[in-house]
């Protein structure tokens, strides 16, 4: 048990100087320390073999910002697709996360899926209905939405 939890502060350490990487815009050694606390959490479970409850959810307690971390960076790196994979990676163990569902709906706006992404905000925004910037990124997507089926028209209409 010892062990387990030098492991849980060595991977909180390396989160926490990620984040500081993110604060001063180095995206890259901030995707750096994030990757390298998902490597640590890796081997943490490889080497217990078998986790119980109440470690599994410390071990998420960690995991899971990390990996909305990574997808944080990689959305301001224009990297959508990791962004997505980062989401659904979360959004499969946990799919009420709403930060996950917010970021994913940013990925799939930078892919232009503003459909998938519009899904997502409202679902987010039923579990945090007083988040301000659901909100806006709802209206944000919606507004992108808009023009992109006015371009196809006035591009549709050029065709006929």
């Amino acid at each position: 048990m010892e062990n387990f939890e030098v492991a849980l502060d060595m991977v909180r350490k390396i989160k926490t100087s990620g984040n500081t990487f993110f604060n001063r815009g180095d995206f890259p050694n901030a995707m750096g320390k994030y990757r390298k606390a998902l490597r640590y959490i890796d081997m943490l479970r490889d080497s217990m073999g078998t986790t119980r409850e109440r470690e599994e959810e410390r071990i998420r307690a960690l995991q899971i910002p990390c990996c909305l971390n990574i997808a944080a960076v990689s959305l301001k790196m224009n990297n959508f697709e990791e962004a997505l994979k980062q989401c659904e990676n979360i959004l499969e163990v946990d799919p009420d996360n709403a930060k996950a569902l917010y970021r994913r709906a940013q990925s799939r706006g930078g892919t232009k899926d503003y459909e998938l992404a519009l899904r997502d905000l409202t679902k987010a925004r039923k579990l945090m209905p007083k988040d301000k910037s659901l909100l806006s990124e709802y209206s944000r997507m919606k507004k992108l939405r808009q023009k992109t089926l006015n371009e196809e028209k006035v591009l549709y209409a050029k065709m006929f």
